[in-house]
């Protein structure tokens, strides 16, 4: 055994040396296999580094909150340090983070005297922690046991990644029914590594790959590009997931390892159905996409178009969608006004959004059917 952790040590320092010689999609070409499977955690600090941190904002989520940690608490792989952000709550999240503080020794909790959003929470949670690597909760949501583990066993094997990323299943926030499995589109069918390459290629066919309830940050990664940009509102931590993933490479396993609680009144969800947050977004969006020289140039266009998409497709999905919201979003030429109008009539039906949205997937094309059926047909094949 002692001969065996040697052998494993020395491999482990010689590939170390040798991925800071070479490029990041030469490091990603080398540990794409199952390079994982042999890094233990535990055995990942260095020196007095902190390993983990996660970070929880919290705002009148006290039902949900034990919940959360109690979650993050249980993981195989704990948490060094587990950092809640109270943000003015009204509700008692107090008295249940004090009970929840005579449990775990490693929570840590801030309060913000006054609201200040959940983008600045988030970012004051950032440069609160100390973790090699960070986590960023929700309230409302929960991880899955094994998570935490098998993000850092990747990327301690791989360096040079900036951030891991998996699966989500969504809930319905009320009634608890299943919704679905985020992302629509996988990148890869098994756990491996992308380049930034590689992720800008995947980016022009696939989007919304990342989601943060699912993925874990290297923090030096996070700091690099100063955190969450206030101006992107509630799409800074995509914004901010692409960036990482363009400039340094990312790690995906095709695993559930989080549930998303979908509300109606969710930020995402109010933006994508509310007229004017949605156009404003239209503008505003692809205006930053375009400044940011993380991106590539063509993808501001193409965010426009997804978004249009998305907002269409969250309104379709209302029992009586928002007819003048679907106008606004569809694309402007006179057969596209002319077949909305045409349209219009029959969106309380199901044949009648449905065809909406077959309309806006051949017009728009945000991504390819393909990929999206070719997913699903995994998925099916392979049960969980």
């Amino acid at each position: 055994m002692d001969y065996e952790r040697s052998i494993l040590g020395r491999k482990r320092q010689f590939l170390s040396i040798a991925l800071q010689q070479i490029s990041p999609e030469s490091a990603v070409g080398l540990l794409r296999a199952d390079a994982v499977n042999g890094v233990d955690p535990s055995q990942a600090r260095n020196g007095s580094e902190p390993l983990l941190s996660v970070v929880l904002p919290n705002y009148n989520h006290a039902s949900y909150l034990a919940r959360a940690i109690d979650a993050i608490a249980k993981q195989d792989q704990s948490p060094n340090e587990i950092i809640v952000i109270d943000d003015a709550s009204t509700d008692n999240s107090r008295e249940v983070l004090t009970a929840c503080q005579s449990r775990y020794p490693n929570l840590i909790v801030l309060f913000n005297e006054r609201n200040a959003g959940a983008l600045r929470t988030l970012q004051r949670g950032l440069e609160a922690a100390t973790g090699r690597y960070v986590y960023f909760g929700a309230a409302d949501d929960q991880v899955l046991p094994g998570f935490f583990s098998r993000a850092i066993r990747a990327l301690e094997a791989a360096p040079t990644i900036g951030l891991f990323c998996a699966e989500t299943i969504l809930l319905d926030g009320t009634t608890g029914r299943k919704m679905g499995i985020r992302p629509a589109v996988r990148p890869l069918r098994k756990a491996g590594g992308l380049s930034g390459k590689e992720v800008e290629a995947l980016l022009k066919r696939a989007d919304n790959f990342i989601h943060t309830g699912s993925s874990i940050f290297r923090r030096r990664a996070l700091l690099e590009k100063n955190g969450f940009a206030t101006e992107a509102g509630s799409f800074s931590d995509g914004l901010l997931a692409r960036k990482i993933a363009l400039t340094q490479g990312m790690w995906f396993s095709p695993k559930p390892v989080s549930i998303w609680h979908v509300h109606t009144s969710g930020l995402s969800r109010t933006m994508a159905l509310d007229r004017g947050m949605a156009l404003d977004a239209l503008t505003a969006m692809p205006r930053l996409i375009s400044k940011d020289l993380d991106f590539p140039k063509w993808y501001a266009e193409l965010f426009q178009r997804r978004w249009r998409f998305n907002s269409s497709r969250v309104a379709l999905e209302e029992t009586i969608p928002d007819g003048t919201l679907l106008a606004a979003m569809a694309p402007k030429t006179h057969v596209d006004r002319a077949v909305m109008r045409l349209l219009a009539p029959w969106l309380r039906f199901g044949v009648g959004r449905l065809a909406t949205l077959a309309w806006l997937t051949l017009r728009l094309k945000p991504y390819r059917l393909r990929d999206i059926a070719a997913t699903a047909l995994d998925r099916g094949l392979k049960p969980r």
